[in-house]
């Protein structure tokens, strides 16, 4: 997560798309600090590696 910090800016936005066969956030996520935590959240949900 450390390297994903230094890569985002401050006003970085994520937009999701799941295609229609996925849930995705239905708005998009605003602010480096909320995309980490949706990014953090998804490798809690489901048990994700970082890889370094």
């Amino acid at each position: 997560m450390t390297a994903l910090t230094e890569l985002l800016a401050d006003d970085t936005v994520a937009y999701n798309d799941g295609g229609g066969k996925a849930r995705a956030a239905l708005r998009p996520i605003i602010g480096r600090g909320n995309v980490l935590a949706f990014v953090a959240g998804l490798i809690s949900r489901y048990q994700l590696e970082e890889t370094q």
